[in-house]
């Protein structure tokens, strides 16, 4: 047993109870990692092994500090490598490896902690590793260090979850705690994922990934959480979910769920206060609206998430802190890869108080995507966190690397003459803020923010939406809907969808309605906890989430809801019925619009009958049109859609061919829908007239899967031939067909597109064999004959 007293600089004092390696013998290692720095960690390479220099990995944050350097440099090389998240961390780690193993050395490898699963990721793929566990204990300035040999323990065939319970039980062995056992489960289960796979239940394996195996997305995977809690109570989450043995483990184990953040009773007790109803936002610009919003609600609370309340005191005063430092950001345009939480709109309207153009990026459609954004916006950073990138897991390119700018960093670099400034500016006048931040010097027809179609194009469309555009349609809502003092906002969207950045982001906080923000949409149990803790009047959200969530919500949890917002696709028939049932208090108000324009067109209180969605806001207008001649056609013909208002865009960002037609010298939006309009001027939509559908919410071409297919398929069959058709389904909507004079198969087909970079709601239901595909005199596909 070692024992030693260390002192680091004045303050720093620990005595060190070392039980080291007395269970096994230890080579001394050429490479050491030590994920996290601290000043234990150099400590920890003196104490037992000699040689010098080591090879040490460590972040560049930790070693920036002078200290860890200075302590470091007497006995290690110290190579300096930037990494920003534990992501770019494993990919650091298992280029390093490879280098080591390939110069032959003897390698074996220490890592602090209860379990790195980064590092136990990367170590599964080299069994010839010896891996030494070290297990760091402090209590007040006691220290002890305990080490590990899994050696044997850790294999190939491990998965990182099997390693981090073999981690775990070296530590403290425990027994899983057992809710009873259900013998008839796993085949129920297995039929449960088969029929959603729409493959043989006997063909299904435990090791199988629900995503990348089975083809499963993401609602897939909510409706088997909406199963596994109907049929066995289990508490098991979205994101526990990857492999066919979680599901299995879901019914058997308890997995509680983690108790949610409690606030202070001060602040749940100032979210029940009497406050001032909403009122429309009021400026030129949303820098401006939001100043004065904040100068007329005061210390009223502003919004709610799993993390904090934020006053809109302390929203003003964060925003303003942020300007200096946002302004120092590279480029006009700043890319947003964050959550739809209050510190994300705090950083938002930072930037639009910094005169900046904030484009929001989607999470879901993968690094390809988000590839094409950046050349398309032009962006030089991107803001996000580290627990994203972790979360995403993404294989990223060196360049793509260096434009991130993580909030950890950013919060890191706020000094305290900072947050004075923000304190001190939240306590002038609206007039004295626009004139210090140039605000009255702009008109509203600047661009506020990009958001971008579909990642499924072939080149996603970016489309800018001015100040003007957002206000102008949160007035009409304002004037559509009637809101009440007391009246709580459910915003579930994401951020980077108009939805969600516009109607339950940016609209409540301008306009003085409570909102509560959740991460995670498909989070059902969670926003459950939501609704009942602050008492929610109004939660929007699309048709599809509202009905998985319904279906696992208790009724009695819901009693406060009076109104349930869809939008982002069609209403399922299915839908107004449930709400009845679970909600009868409750009303249904349904809104159609585009991302173009801002995004709502019309609003239809109650339960839509006959497709119809509504009368047009107040400052929007529509007109239906002969598709070939652009005419108007009479009442109740049906025809193509046309819109304009001060919601519409301007036009696609970087494209030649724009969506807009002029009409008796008018300049109108075209829609790409068809419907009609009946005699009091409520609109019907019919269908789409492009070769498009939207799943989830976004919008998918056809023409895009199959020419991925074709490019993929072509030069194994020469004679190919490929349609895709989008049929409706009345359990889950729109679903996709695939026609081919090939023998393929399902699962094929689908690894194909997400090979392509397709995103995980694209996926084929279904495959058709023909003899041949019925064709045009022109050599084209005829798909009126195919359907």
């Amino acid at each position: 047993m070692k024992k030693l007293l260390v002192k680091f600089g004045l303050k720093f004092r620990y005595s060190i109870d070392c039980q080291a390696f007395e269970r096994f013998e230890s080579p001394e290692p050429t490479l050491v990692i030590l994920p996290w720095a601290s000043e234990l960690d150099p400590l920890l390479c003196k104490l037992y092994w000699k040689t010098s220099p080591l090879k040490v990995l460590v972040p560049i944050e930790r070693i920036k500090k002078g200290w860890i350097r200075w302590i470091l440099k007497p006995f290690v090389s110290l190579p300096v490598f930037n990494f920003k998240t534990p992501l770019f961390y494993r990919k650091r780690l298992q280029k390093t490896l490879d280098k080591c193993l390939k110069e032959g050395e003897d390698l074996v490898v220490v890592y602090e902690g209860a379990g790195n699963p980064v590092i136990s990721l990367v170590l599964q793929k080299y069994p010839s590793i010896r891996v030494v566990l070290c297990d760091i204990q402090i209590k007040g300035r006691k220290v002890k260090i305990a080490f590990t040999d899994l050696t044997g323990r850790m294999t190939v065939e491990k998965t990182p979850a099997e390693i981090d319970t073999v981690i775990q039980q070296t530590l403290s062995p425990r027994i899983p705690e057992k809710r009873g056992s259900f013998p008839e489960a796993a085949p129920l289960i297995k039929a449960e994922i088969a029929r959603l796979a729409r493959r043989e239940a006997s063909t299904l394996d435990p090791g199988m990934h629900l995503y990348d195996d089975l083809g499963l997305d993401s609602l897939d995977v909510t409706e088997i959480v909406v199963f596994l809690q109907q049929r066995f109570k289990s508490s098991a989450s979205f994101g526990s979910l990857e492999r066919v043995q979680d599901v299995l483990e879901a019914a058997e184990v308890k997995r509680p769920l983690p108790a949610p953040k409690t606030l202070e009773e001060k602040e749940l007790k100032k979210w029940s206060q009497k406050r001032l109803g909403v009122k429309k936002p009021e400026g030129k610009t949303i820098g401006e609206a939001f100043l004065r919003v904040c100068e007329r609600m005061g210390s009223s609370l502003a919004c709610v998430d799993p993390q904090e309340a934020i006053s809109y005191v302390r929203l003003k005063s964060l925003a303003l802190g942020l300007v200096s430092r946002l302004k120092k950001i590279p480029g006009e345009r700043i890319g947003i890869l964050l959550p739809p939480l209050g510190e994300t709109y705090a950083m938002v309207l930072g930037l639009f108080l910094a005169q900046k153009t904030v484009v929001m990026l989607n999470s879901t459609q993968g690094p390809k995507h988000l590839d094409e954004v950046i050349q398309s916006a032009g962006l030089k950073a991107i803001l996000t966190t580290s627990q994203v990138m972790e979360h995403l897991a993404w294989d990223l390119s060196d360049e793509l690397e260096d434009k991130l700018i993580l909030l950890e960093k950013i919060r890191e670099e706020l000094t305290y003459e900072d947050r004075l400034e923000g304190l001190r500016l939240a306590r002038q006048n609206t007039e004295e803020l626009l004139s210090h931040l140039n605000l009255n010097q702009l008109t509203g027809e600047e661009t506020a923010v990009i958001l971008f179609t579909s990642g499924t194009e072939k080149s996603p469309k970016g489309v800018p939406l001015s100040h003007h555009n957002l206000l102008s349609n949160h007035r009409d809502i304002s004037e559509a809907v009637l809101f009440k003092e007391e009246d709580v906002l459910l915003g579930i969207l994401p951020a980077f969808h108009v939805y969600g950045f516009s109607m339950t982001g940016l609209f409540p906080l301008l306009s003085g309605l409570r909102v509560i923000f959740h991460p995670s949409p498909l989070d059902l149990q969670g926003i459950a906890r939501q609704v009942h803790k602050w008492g929610a009047t109004m939660i929007a959200t699309a048709p599809t989430l509202l009905k998985n969530f319904l279906l696992t919500a208790a009724p009695e949890g819901l009693t406060t809801v009076r109104l349930w917002i869809v939008g982002a696709e069609k209403t399922p028939a299915d839908l107004p019925p449930l709400i009845e049932r679970k909600t009868s208090q409750a009303q249904l108000l349904e809104g159609y619009g585009l991302t173009e324009c801002s995004p709502v067109l019309t609003l239809h209180p109650g339960v839509s009958q006959h497709s119809c969605v509504g009368r047009p806001l107040r400052h929007v207008q529509i007109l239906v049109v002969d598709p070939e001649t652009k005419t108007p056609v009479p009442p109740e013909n049906e025809g193509l859609i046309l819109a304009r208002g001060p919601n519409v865009f301007a036009g696609y960002l970087q494209v030649e061919r724009q969506p807009f037609v002029e009409v008796k010298g008018e300049k109108w939006f075209v829609t790409e829908d068809v419907g009609y309009i009946d005699q009091a001027g409520t609109l019907y939509l019919v269908g789409r007239r492009s070769r498009t559908v939207k799943i989830g919410g976004e919008m998918i071409s056809l023409g895009f899967v199959e020419d991925l297919l074709v490019g993929a398929l072509g030069p194994r069959f020469p004679a190919l031939q490929i349609a895709i058709m989008g049929e409706e389904d009345a359990r889950k909507g729109t679903h996709l067909i695939l026609y081919t004079n090939q023998n393929l198969s399902m699962e094929e087909v689908n690894h194909l597109l997400h090979e392509g970079g397709a995103s995980n709601l694209l996926k084929v239901r279904e495959v058709r064999i023909l003899p041949s595909l019925p064709m045009t005199a022109l050599g084209k596909i005829d798909y009126k004959k195919l359907k």
